[in-house]
């Protein structure tokens, strides 16, 4: 059904816009019928179905990625360089550094950071 409402839609256009030769591909694209997609689905097509490794990893990435933002944002809140932080933790710059970009972060390492910044981690079952 949906292929046929495409074929007819694209038929007006191609009826109205016969003698535009080149530019007929861009003014087609701006017409076309925009799709809507589920989230897991696109996670799935990108990173492969739940439970795979390729998945995991994109998991996990995302959730170091989430903490370091959490934990910039929160020292910016407070004016405080990464260099004041890190000596507030024991650590050198460049390490708070990765954990910001997400590159490095540790449990035991972010509850130092978090406790540095006067943050709580909360853990709860499921």
């Amino acid at each position: 059904m949906l292929e046929w409402i495409y074929q007819k839609i694209k038929q007006r256009i191609l009826k109205s816009y016969k003698g535009i030769g080149k530019d007929f591909r861009r003014v087609f694209k701006k017409q076309r019928i925009m799709r809507t997609y589920k989230a897991k689905d696109l996670l799935a097509e990108r990173y492969g179905k739940k439970g795979t490794d390729s998945r995991e990893k994109f998991r996990e990435s995302a959730y170091s990625y989430y903490f370091g933002e959490i934990i910039r944002n929160r020292r910016k809140e407070l004016k405080m360089s990464q260099e004041r932080l890190a000596e507030v933790v024991g650590k050198k710059r460049p390490y708070i550094s990765r954990i910001e970009n997400g590159e490095d972060v540790r449990i035991s390492n972010l509850l130092l950071v978090a406790n540095a910044l006067d943050l709580t981690i909360q853990l709860t079952t499921r």
